[in-house]
């Protein structure tokens, strides 16, 4: 979301002179507090993040990762691929043992299997969150209804999923609409009309869809009784793209 954010913010005209590069165009002084939320976003992103490089925009720096697994660029974002059920990614990290903590992982499973993220401390307390290949919700059909898949496994059921939109981000969509409403093509209302359905879509209540991209966002809760836990992400068979990987402290504890 916040680099979709950052391409809007880059996509306002008038931010310059048309003939003089250096001198500020109307829409300069929006552009600048949209740029500047952006880059708060970013920062409040990475401070809430315990996970270093949980979006993978850094390669596989700061993960342990087996041969095969890779990251890759799909359109404007960084995807973690495992393509096997021999490779998988892990990171180590410190926690507070007294605290509640929300595991929230953003991913989807092409094809059969499972796509599995686990997160345990060392008094081998573990949850876990599954992903299927029919999680999400076709965005070829016309009837907005859930592929029929008859692999399906049943899900976890400790898992409780919830979608935290960002505020800031919100805000600053609402306030770039109304400056380049004009301005956009065709081809870039379609796509922020297809941005906002797949904001609110859900296959259950306690799923968020991305429908343009099919992956799904779920969350699960964890109490840790030591000061480390570990992230273990991998399948049992096909691939498993995963998208971001989030671990937040709960607040007011």
């Amino acid at each position: 979301n916040i680099i979709s954010a950052e391409h809007l913010v880059q996509s306002i005209p008038y931010v310059y002179n048309k003939w003089l590069s250096t001198v500020p165009g109307m829409n300069y002084a929006i552009y600048k507090e949209l740029e500047l939320r952006v880059a708060q976003a970013y920062s409040l992103y990475e401070r809430r993040n315990i996970i270093k490089n949980g979006d993978f925009h850094h390669g596989l720096d700061h993960w342990h990762a087996t041969p095969h697994a890779r990251v890759e660029q799909i359109g404007d974002t960084d995807v973690l691929v495992i393509p096997n059920w021999g490779s998988n990614v892990s990171q180590n990290l410190c926690v507070e043992h007294n605290r509640g903590y929300v595991l929230r992982v953003t991913a989807k499973k092409v094809d059969m299997g499972k796509g599995i993220v686990t997160i345990s401390d060392c008094a081998k307390n573990t949850e876990t969150v599954t992903f299927t290949s029919c999680d999400y919700v076709s965005t070829e059909s016309t009837s907005e209804q859930s592929l029929t898949c008859t692999s399906c496994d049943g899900y976890e059921v400790n898992e409780s999923i919830t979608n935290q939109p960002d505020y800031l981000l919100n805000q600053a969509r609402n306030e770039l609409r109304c400056y380049i409403r004009n301005e956009i093509t065709s081809d870039q209302s379609e796509f922020h009309s297809s941005q906002e359905m797949n904001e609110q879509w859900h296959y259950h209540s306690n799923e968020t869809i991305n429908g343009q991209m099919n992956y799904v966002t779920r969350t699960i809760d964890f109490f840790p009784d030591t000061d480390q836990v570990r992230i273990d992400i991998g399948e049992t068979e096909g691939i498993f793209k995963v998208e971001s990987v989030e671990l937040i402290c709960m607040e007011g504890q």
